[in-house]
């Protein structure tokens, strides 16, 4: 999520990593700044983070005491996810 950017003129997002401009800081879409948002910094990340544990847990609490909730290994595709899910 840090490494997500979004240009100021169309919105397009880019990831620095993974999905980034064809050259650098500047949209491949409409010749645009890509930009960091303010909720993208690792530091806002990782607060985030931390005050979604134990709500997350809370959740996960209660549906696990009325026997429904189950895990489903994310290391699947898509479709072998959606096939345990809803099996």
């Amino acid at each position: 999520m840090a490494g997500r950017r979004t240009c100021r003129d169309c919105g397009r997002t880019w990831h620095t990593e993974s999905a980034a401009p064809t050259r650098p800081n500047i949209c491949d879409h409409c010749g645009g700044e890509p930009v960091q948002r303010h909720d993208d910094t690792l530091e806002r990340i990782t607060a985030g983070l931390q005050s979604y544990r134990p709500a997350a847990a809370t959740t996960l609490n209660h549906y696990s005491s009325l026997g429904k909730l189950f895990s489903v290994d994310a290391t699947l595709t898509p479709e072998g996810i959606t096939t345990k899910a809803v099996a």
